[in-house]
């Protein structure tokens, strides 16, 4: 069948591979995980067609069924991802090229705002000082998560 739909897409797009994802499987419901017994098998798959399973790397988090699956499914590549360190070392490489700041305090801007993404737009934008005022406290000791914020009020002339 994947082969059929390679051949299709192959005519449409001028195209000759295909990529199906299957994203989150560690979500499916034990009703739901049947999807995975429709996969073929390596040695089934046609030549051009490339399926891309992906699921949480916590092994707690993962259903027994699903793990009994990844456990017994003949894959030809398994990649584990980090993604605090992933999110870690791309904020570091966004702040560091974007503000001009060194590599450590870039990392220790990521680390108190525990290297989450969405802070990155908030402190791209904050004047120099609050940048300049968010290491000090690192430097201090006195910079607890939630205790920066960033951004602006005007309360208008008094």
């Amino acid at each position: 069948m994947l082969g059929f739909y390679r051949k299709q897409y192959e005519k449409l797009c001028d195209k000759e591979k295909l990529v199906l994802f299957i994203d989150g499987i560690d979500e499916l419901t034990q009703t739901g995980w049947k999807i995975l017994d429709m996969l073929p098998r390596k040695e089934e798959i046609p030549e051009g067609v490339y399926l891309i399973l992906t699921c949480r790397s916590e092994e707690p988090d993962i259903p027994p069924f699903i793990l009994d699956f990844i456990n017994k499914f003949s894959f030809t590549d398994h990649v584990i991802f980090d993604p605090k360190k992933e999110n870690h070392d791309f904020m570091v490489s966004i702040l560091n090229q974007a503000t001009g700041r060194s590599r450590v305090e870039s990392q220790q801007i990521a680390g108190l705002f525990d290297n989450r993404l969405s802070a990155i737009p908030l402190l791209l934008n904050a004047p120099q000082e609050i940048t300049s005022r968010i290491l000090e406290m690192i430097q201090i000791g006195n910079a607890p998560i939630g205790s920066v914020q960033i951004g602006s009020t005007q309360t208008g002339n008094e």
